[in-house]
């Protein structure tokens, strides 16, 4: 539990200052206790001991956001809480160093050093930085009586503006271990992404997470099942262990496939009960893998709907719509033989 902490709501706003006030810092008096930490303190934008460095116009104060009266036993619950202030300011924190063996860490602004020209060309030419060379700075550190974490704020300043909103920044909005372990044990459940979300908002109100970042985590838990097999191998696969009947056309030459139709075993049941009406169609290039995706539908005697199958086709020709139609009898077997209406 962290003690005195207090979340301040300041807006952002009353953060800038004008040209014509002084703005009286907080106190920055280093800790005389220097055996609780060993951190090494970087010059502070507030010098002297009665005088200070006026704001510039383009420099933000969010030192009122943090106090270095916080105290928590556990160094997670710190730094959670200098996120969620940070948060509130209008910008994100990163760490910059942290030590297991000598208890510390550095946290800076993560708009804080300079752009690093890579050495290879970038992929895309305009691409820019946010880099910007912020001195903000808070480090924390461990007491060796108490065992308690604690924080010294050694610049508060930063020298541009703060996000008036950061839903949907990077690094604000990113799912955090425990939300990844929800949402992979609600993508089981076969839970909707938006449905995710709202619960991931009420376990932790102060989530700012959307709905992007959820099926990013879903991509991956995906690629992680899959393992080394390519889409096609994984489906044929999943086809056979839960029993699908499934038809594919493949090249002659370089024996690859071309297209592949797939049903379950109760659309097929289904089918040789009610073959009467049938409503096909293909949804062109409206999925993740940029083909054109083949539906069946069938209707019951109650006009009902259900699904017979799909498939996906290289392309939408004539012979290719044919061959996957004709594919329909293979699911048939020996059932009575009935004209369908397509």
């Amino acid at each position: 539990m962290v003690k005195n902490a207090k979340d301040v709501p300041g807006e952002t706003k009353e953060n800038f200052v004008e040209n014509s006030g002084v703005v009286k810092p907080p106190n920055f008096e280093a800790k005389t206790n220097i055996d609780e930490a060993s951190v090494h303190v970087e010059a502070s934008k507030y010098v002297g001991g009665s005088g200070v460095l006026p704001l510039q116009p383009h420099e933000v104060d969010t030192a009122k956001f943090f106090s270095d009266d916080v105290k928590s036993k556990n160094r997670d619950e710190l730094l959670e809480w200098v996120r969620r202030q940070a948060n509130k300011a209008g910008f994100t924190i990163v760490t910059q160093r942290s030590s297991l063996i000598n208890p510390m860490f550095r946290l800076v602004c993560e708009r804080s050093g300079s752009h690093i020209v890579p050495k290879k060309k970038p992929k895309h030419a305009n691409t820019g930085s946010r880099k910007c060379g912020c001195l903000f700075m808070i480090s924390g550190y461990q007491s060796k009586q108490t065992k308690e974490w604690g924080l010294n704020i050694l610049n508060g300043v930063h020298n541009h503006p703060m996000e008036p909103a950061l839903e949907g920044h990077i690094l604000a909005d990113r799912l955090k271990e425990d939300d990844k372990k929800i949402v992979r044990d609600l993508t089981k459940s076969k839970m909707l992404p938006r449905n995710i979300l709202i619960h991931l908002k009420n376990q932790r109100p102060h989530c700012m997470t959307n709905v992007k970042q959820v099926y990013n985590e879903r991509q991956q838990i995906w690629k992680a099942n899959r393992g080394d097999k390519k889409p096609l191998q994984f489906l044929i696969s999943k086809l056979e262990e839960h029993n699908y009947t499934y038809y594919s056309r493949t090249q002659l030459e370089s024996n690859t496939i071309e297209d592949i139709f797939w049903a379950h075993p109760t659309s097929i049941k289904l089918f040789n009960n009610f073959p009467t009406v049938l409503v096909m169609d293909s949804t062109y290039k409206t999925n993740m893998y940029r083909m054109p995706m083949f539906e069946v539908v069938g209707v019951t005697s109650t006009d009902l709907t259900y699904s017979v199958g799909f498939g996906f086709m290289t392309h939408e020709k004539e012979e290719t719509t044919k061959g996957v139609k004709q594919s329909g009898a293979y699911f048939v077997g020996h059932s009575r033989k009935t004209k369908a209406t397509i």
